[in-house]
């Protein structure tokens, strides 16, 4: 049903290049992320081309996000490093902590995928004890959760305390710059 939906939505907005035709298709992407994610892929990725041609910011920075957390699990890891950056910095002009959040999550996940451990270990603890952004629940804290347990074994638990402990002092700013610099490092600059 929702398939039939999205279609119905893309096809109401043609070729139109506005920001609602970029919404149109951030949310058909969205619709699809859990189904199809070479078809989100796609949708979210003119969603993100729409944004930024009609200067749609917050549009732009929330089908990025999709967009990377598609990359990140099951894309090409050096990409997903190279746009999670840029949408970190993103969202840092915005000043938007709630969708920064969100989007360090992911981070987290993408280092630990990338074999920078100890790196996803303090960016996990600096996600779960801050007081910005929004609460984690659902899926998110589910996924958040099986990251913790994968890298507590990876790290033994005096590494994965001391890591996440460590992220744990890490006020937003400080998280962002630590991601920020992990990030570079895993991608070779």
């Amino acid at each position: 049903r929702a398939a039939t939906l999205a279609d119905d939505v893309l096809a109401e907005v043609g070729a139109l290049s506005t920001p609602h035709a970029a919404y149109a298709w951030y949310c058909t992407g969205e619709a699809d992320l859990d189904v199809d994610a070479d078809r989100a892929r796609e949708r979210l990725g003119r969603a993100v081309e729409l944004a930024e041609a009609t200067n749609a910011s917050f549009i732009r920075g929330i089908a990025g996000s999709s967009l990377v957390s598609i990359e990140s699990r099951i894309g090409d890891p050096e990409q997903a490093m190279h746009d999670s950056r840029r949408l970190i910095e993103h969202w840092r002009r915005s000043g938007m902590w709630s969708t920064q959040w969100t989007t360090l999550r992911a981070v987290a996940a993408l280092l630990e995928r990338v074999g920078r451990y100890h790196d996803a270990a303090i960016l996990e603890g600096a996600v779960r004890s801050t007081h910005e952004g929004h609460r984690i629940f659902g899926a998110d804290a589910a996924a958040l959760d099986a990251l913790g347990d994968r890298l507590r074994v990876t790290l033994g638990e005096e590494g994965y305390r001391t890591a996440r402990t460590a992220g744990e002092d890490l006020d937003g700013a400080a998280a962002v710059d630590h991601a920020l610099r992990s990030l570079r490092s895993a991608s070779g600059g």
